[in-house]
């Protein structure tokens, strides 16, 4: 419960953080663009960060589906 609710607040924190990747780059680096150069550079970095929010989003539903389960059904103690 009170650790499912932090790992939540992560993965909303991350969340905004994704939503706000996904608008620099559809404001910044349209799909008709050319990236050379240093706009190339810009648009790999910023595709990283998508890709590392995307992963902590994912990765936080995982954890939260997991203990929810555990919560559910929990295993016998070891």
């Amino acid at each position: 419960p009170r650790l499912i609710a932090e790992i939540e607040h992560h993965r909303e924190l991350h969340r905004s953080r994704l939503e706000l990747f996904h608008t620099f780059a559809a404001e910044q680096f349209p799909p008709e663009t050319t990236r050379t150069g240093r706009k190339l550079h810009q648009y790999l970095v910023l595709r990283g960060g998508i890709g590392v929010e995307t992963f902590f989003v994912d990765w936080c539903t995982e954890v939260i589906d997991a203990l929810e389960g555990e919560l559910l059904d929990p295993a016998p103690a070891e």
